[in-house]
Formats: structure tokens, C-alpha cells, sequence
């Protein structure tokens, strides 16, 4: 005779599920907030870097910050990498200029001076042909500049003066890591001329392209079908606190970075 007896393997069944439920509904809401505070943090400090970095530049720029998580940057206070971009379409009072730049080893301090250092970087710069003649044309005597014509071929770039009144081919090259603007050929309506006195006009201009943030330093210039490509590589450099009664300050800026 056979007896049934009661097993108490289903309610152990549907006891384990639950528990197995409980555990993913309690990891997926971890995960979450986890994701959501990373992607909050890295808004915050996009936003504040691209404010400062903003200041300094001259131009409104997006950061992207290394995929290192948020929350371990902000602990050791170090950036493996950030990259800024300009997005205005000039940099400073250079017309028709853009900027990629890139900052390796990127560490904030808490106290002093310095809010960070940066131990190498380099950018890469376009400069349009339109955008050197709205630059010049704002420089004073270098108002009557009528035309700049990128001579890819030859690398150099034909300037117009006055209409055609006065015509110098300038050739840029990277010199001694600085840049050189040699004039090449001038001439009055068509004869040629000693290039002595459109040189000196032209060495202004490059006296004005001898300052770059964070102490970079020309390496590469090439002329290009749309003006100019500059390449620009620094070493440890650093980067002073922004003076909190400074005027000029956004109290965006301020209200970003407080919250951090």
C-alpha cells in the first residue's frame, strides 16, 4: 500500500524565486542609481571644465572627460585625459578658427594657486582663408588687406592689399618651434618690389601667433585648400585658480562647480 506524503519542495521553490527576484530588483535599482550618478558627476564637471576652459580659450568649447568613472576622479582628484573642442567658429579674436585640444594626465588640487596640472597636451588648429582675412582686417593698419588665397601647391598664401594694388605671397613654415612668415614675392600693380617693407607689415602678424595656452609650441604648419593646419604640442604645464571676485565670471560657472 502505497502512502502519499506532503513535500515541501515547492513552497522551497517558489521561496528561492522570490529571493532570486528580490536580489535583480535590488541590483537593477543599484545599477541605476550607480549610472544615473555617474551621468550626472560627469555632466557637472563637463560643464565647469568647458567654463574655464571657455575663459582661457576665448570660445565657447564641449569637454569630454576619460571614461574613468566619475566618482574615482573625483576621489584621487585625476583625469587620465580630456579633450575640448571649440564650437564658435573662432578662438580668441582669430576669425574662423577651430581648436581640438588634448590634456593627458590631468590632475585637480585642492588648495593653493594652482587648481591644475596637465603633464602633456597638444592641439590641432584649421584656420579658413576667410577667417585670416576677417582677423587682419580688424589689426589696424592690416584693415586694407582685400583677400587671402590659400596656395596649397606651393604652400603659401597670396595677399591682396588695397584691392590689387599691392600683391605679397607669404610663405608660413614652423621655425625653432615658432612660426616664420617669410614673404616671398611682393609687388605694386603687377612689378615686382623689395619684399623688405611687406615683410616688416607681415612680421606683426606672426608676433601675434607666438602666444598659446598652456605653453604649447608650434610643431607642424601645413597650407591647406581652405587656409592653414597648425599642430601645437606642449609638456606639464599649470593651470592658475580662477580668482573667485573676478568679474568676469559666469555665476553659471560658479553654481556648476560648487556642486562638485
Amino acid at each position: 500500500m502505497n502512502t502519499a506524503t506532503n513535500s515541501p519542495r515547492p513552497r522551497r521553490r517558489r521561496a528561492r524565486g522570490t529571493a532570486l527576484i528580490v536580489v535583480i530588483v535590488l541590483f537593477v535599482g543599484v545599477a541605476a542609481v550607480a549610472v544615473g550618478s555617474e551621468i550626472y558627476l560627469r555632466n557637472k564637471v563637463s560643464r565647469c571644465m568647458a567654463g574655464s576652459m571657455a575663459l582661457s580659450i576665448g570660445s565657447d568649447v564641449d569637454v569630454e572627460l576619460s571614461r574613468k568613472p566619475m566618482l574615482w576622479q573625483m576621489l584621487d582628484g585625476k583625469t587620465p585625459y580630456m579633450e575640448v573642442t571649440t564650437t564658435e567658429g573662432r578662438v580668441g579674436d582669430a576669425e574662423g578658427m577651430s581648436m581640438n585640444l588634448r590634456l593627458e594626465d590631468v590632475e585637480s588640487l585642492d588648495e593653493g594657486e594652482i587648481a591644475n596640472t596637465v603633464q602633456s597636451s597638444s592641439a590641432d588648429i584649421a584656420w579658413s582663408a576667410q577667417g585670416i582675412l576677417a582677423t587682419l582686417q580688424k589689426q589696424g593698419i592690416l584693415a586694407v588687406v582685400t583677400s587671402v588665397n590659400p596656395d596649397q601647391q606651393n604652400q603659401a598664401l597670396d595677399i591682396q592689399v588695397v584691392g590689387a594694388v599691392l600683391g605679397v605671397t607669404v610663405q608660413p613654415r614652423v621655425v625653432d618651434e615658432a612660426i616664420n612668415l617669410e614673404v616671398t614675392k611682393a609687388n605694386i600693380f603687377g612689378i615686382d618690389i623689395p619684399s623688405e617693407l611687406p615683410q616688416a607689415i607681415i612680421s606683426t602678424i606672426g608676433a601675434e601667433l607666438s602666444d598659446f595656452p598652456l605653453g604649447m609650441t608650434p610643431r607642424e604648419l601645413t597650407v591647406t585648400e581652405e587656409g592653414i593646419d597648425l599642430r601645437l604640442e606642449g609638456g606639464y604645464a599649470e593651470i592658475e585658480r580662477a580668482d573667485a571676485s573676478d568679474t568676469e565670471v559666469p555665476a553659471e560657472l560658479e553654481e556648476a562647480c560648487s556642486l562638485l
